[in-house]
């Protein structure tokens, strides 16, 4: 089984972040720590980019675990939050 890291700047909100990954894992340990069948993910709140008036939230996403079962859970977090400007 191959060990597997990666890494996502994400700019949604931790609310929401947490929201999902309290719902398809096995189990929180601490505060931003999630564990699932074959991974791990863990949260690491950022300070908000700020351009002017606008402030966007950041959160680094940390995925660790079977490079297989990681890269599905990847694709999936991205499909959920895929946000279309306009």
């Amino acid at each position: 089984m191959e060990q597997f890291s990666y890494e996502i700047d994400s700019g949604i909100s931790l609310s929401e972040i947490e929201e999902y990954f309290e719902n398809i894992c096995e189990k929180k340990e601490g505060k931003h720590k999630y564990t699932g069948k074959g991974w791990v993910v863990e949260l690491v709140p950022e300070k908000p980019r700020t351009f002017g008036k606008i402030s966007l939230p950041r959160t680094r996403i940390i995925f660790s675990g079977n490079k297989e079962i990681c890269k599905e859970l990847i694709k999936n977090y991205r499909k959920k939050f895929l946000r279309v400007g306009g």
